[in-house]
């Protein structure tokens, strides 16, 4: 079969000759909840994906994730199988579920989860660092390595296996048409707004040591892509396509220019996006074609509900102490912390409420060890919002971050009133107390300035990150899409690039020597039609011989309207504001006696030659011998990556230096290890 390629993205798109089916699969590979949706290319972009719903553990039950944990037996050699997802956290000896459901002593394995956040490493770039400090607050984020001598790595592709595993037995049973021999996988994994170059390069190596890029079946062909688009963009397809269900959202209509931000609140970090209309959204009757575009680069912290569910097991602690909770089985443990999520997410802290207390029933240790309970943790309700706080406050730090972007960019021309809504998705997404504590802190904040910003939920909005991705993957499938229909596909330069000037700018403008040159400004899109931008910054040298050349790069998080010209300006700013990123040497040597020799003389344009003739009079560092040298400094930009390199007549002639595309907290100083973005040479 021959694959075409779809323009903006690359993805093969399958020949419409073809009588073979292609299946869009994506898997959010989540911190507390993982989960799986599909979708054919038979279907039209109009209908929603399939998720599934159907996990080993919980046969008889509808759910759309399957928790990320994983347990491994303690003894190798026992026989014992691997336990993921439900089966992981283990059952009570009086569930229903009948007696064929294998049982497993949970205190004969070793388990992990959380461990997504051990991937190395989100919030830093350079070898050796420690994630975000925030993370080493938390217990049970992953086990220490003496304790199943595993990595998180290694535990990452052993759950994924599972987890595509299960996909495969699910799929033949639900559509036997969607058997691996029947047709074609194209898998997405989204990764958070928090990966960094790092962090997306170890996630890709797990990738390529999992079956989904091993399969050897020459009867099918599997495209993995990872990376390409990020958690809150693919929750911000599925929540678009939600708009024009008036069932399902009750505000009425978006107008042209109107902006809103997509949250996706999961387990462990808060990932937030925005966009803005370029078309006339009416709700009510589905008007199509109209498009998104992004306004602000996505911003996440850790706050998720793992934050939550650690200040229950803090509170725990405290209330009956370390020897009565390492008494606890496993399975006591994990049935405890299931019974408080049901209440955390139930939770509304209406006065109007029956009872001021969510009552939560102990473990068989626990009404042993402390009869005078009667059985039940009682939660006031002023506990349950401390456990919600942090989480809360994390949310709407990040919120008006990004209000503050969208209305502070000049070239964003967006006023706070143009911002109507937020629209909360993931695993705090379905809960009401988060969405009214977050509305009433946004409300209040900045007195009062975003007051009118309304925050909602879609329908289901757990699925919101897997369902969108395989939207996105659906119709980068299909080359013909409706020209209106936005693909989410575009992300904004998170910051400007400049590079130090030595004698002048190539284009012919006469420049001071240690001038700063922008030849990319922050906010602008990476492509029209792709996550794909490359800019080409011509520049010239006076070059007697063949030589090497250095030329610095900077990098500026500044506002493009107040972006410093030269190098004494940089005294007058913060020191993270504007950071020297690396040096580029371009290496002429390299390149041959005839093509520099032709550059060099007939090459320059008379404008050139003028320039430096009247540069030659103001200035003795120009001998009579040295002629203009045209070269280009070149920056690519593609998803996550950023590259730069300097080309000479179409040939490259320095090392690639590769760019730390995801940030840190521009806020905070302290964050930036060095002070400086790491590089390194490919």
């Amino acid at each position: 079969m021959e694959d075409h390629h779809h323009e903006s993205t690359g993805i093969p798109i399958p020949d419409q000759g073809t009588e073979r089916l292609q299946l869009a699969i994506a898997i959010d590979f989540g911190t507390s909840y993982s989960g799986i949706a599909y979708i054919d290319s038979k279907r039209t972009y109009r209908e929603a994906p399939e998720v599934l719903t159907s996990w080993k553990g919980k046969p008889d039950m509808v759910l759309s994730k399957v928790p990320t944990i994983i347990a491994y037996p303690k003894d190798d050699k026992a026989g014992l199988p691997i336990l993921w997802g439900y089966e992981a956290l283990g059952r009570s000896e009086d569930d229903p579920r009948s007696e064929d459901i294998p049982r497993f002593k949970l205190d004969d394995y070793i388990r992990y989860s959380n461990f997504k956040l051990r991937l190395p490493c989100h919030g830093s770039d350079s070898d050796g660092a420690e994630p975000d400090p925030d993370w080493h607050n938390y217990e049970d984020v992953d086990p220490e390595r003496s304790a199943g001598g595993r990595s998180a790595e290694e535990v990452t592709r052993d759950y994924l296996n599972l987890l595509f595993e299960h996909f495969e037995e699910s799929i033949v049973d639900l559509e036997p048409d969607y058997s691996s021999i029947g047709c074609d996988y194209h898998i997405l994994l989204t990764v958070p707004a928090t990966f960094t170059k790092r962090t997306l390069r170890v996630f890709e190596s797990i990738l390529r040591r999992t079956i989904m890029a091993n399969r050897t079946n020459s009867d099918m062909t599997i495209h993995l892509q990872a990376g390409s688009y990020r958690e809150p963009e693919a929750a911000s397809m599925y929540t678009f396509f939600e708009l024009s269900n008036t069932s399902r959202m009750a505000e009425g209509k978006l107008n042209i220019n109107d902006c809103f931000v997509i949250c996706d609140a999961g387990g462990g970090t808060v990932d937030v996006c925005s966009y803005k209309t370029n078309g006339d959204i009416d709700i009510s009757n589905s008007q199509y074609p109209f498009t998104l575009t992004p306004v602000t680069e996505p911003e996440a912290k850790f706050g998720g509900s793992a934050m939550i569910d650690f200040g229950f097991k803090s509170f725990v602690l405290m209330r009956y102490g370390h020897l009565a909770v390492q008494e606890m089985t496993e399975l006591e443990m994990n049935t405890f912390l299931q019974e408080f999520i049901s209440r955390k997410e139930a939770f509304v802290d209406s006065q109007y409420t029956e009872t001021d207390y969510q009552n939560i029933p102990l473990p068989r240790t626990l009404r042993i060890l402390f009869p005078n309970e009667r059985g039940f943790l009682k939660i006031s309700r002023s506990k349950m919002r401390e456990f919600f706080a942090r989480s809360v406050r994390c949310t709407t730090e990040l919120l008006l971050s990004q209000f503050y972007s969208m209305c502070d960019i000049p070239q964003n021309h967006i006023k706070p009133s143009q911002i109507k809504y937020v629209y909360s998705v993931g695993g705090l997404g379905s809960s009401e107390y988060f969405r009214r504590a977050v509305q009433h802190c946004i409300e209040t904040a900045d007195f009062g300035r975003f007051s009118h910003v309304r925050v909602s939920s879609p329908h289901a909005p757990q699925r919101a990150v897997v369902s969108g991705a395989a939207r996105i993957m659906h119709q980068n499938m299909i080359p013909t899409i409706p020209s209106g229909l936005p693909v989410f596909q575009s992300h904004l330069i998170n910051a400007s690039y400049g590079v130090l000037v030595q004698t002048f700018e190539g284009d012919g403008k006469t420049l001071i020597k240690n001038q700063i040159s922008w030849f990319i400004k922050k906010g602008r899109y990476q492509g029209d039609n792709g996550p794909f931008l490359k800019v080409e910054k011509p520049l010239a040298r006076m070059l007697s011989k063949r030589m090497a050349v250095n030329d610095t790069v900077f990098y500026c998080k500044a506002d493009p309207g107040i972006l410093p010209t030269c190098l004494s300006e940089l005294e007058h700013l913060p020191r993270h504001m504007v950071i020297e990123v690396c040096t580029i040497e371009s290496d002429f040597t390299k390149v041959s006696k005839s093509d520099f020799k032709a550059t060099t003389s007939e090459g320059a344009t008379s404008r050139l030659s003028e320039i430096f003739r009247k540069l030659k009079k103001v200035t003795r560092s120009i001998s009579a011998s040295q002629v203009p040298t045209q070269y280009s400094l070149v920056m690519t930009v593609n998803g996550l990556r950023a590259e730069l390199f300097s080309e000479f007549k179409g040939q490259r002639i320095s090392k690639v230096q590769e760019l730390n595309w995801q940030l840190w907290n521009w806020h905070d100083p302290d964050s930036i290890p060095g002070g400086e973005l790491p590089t390194v040479e490919s």
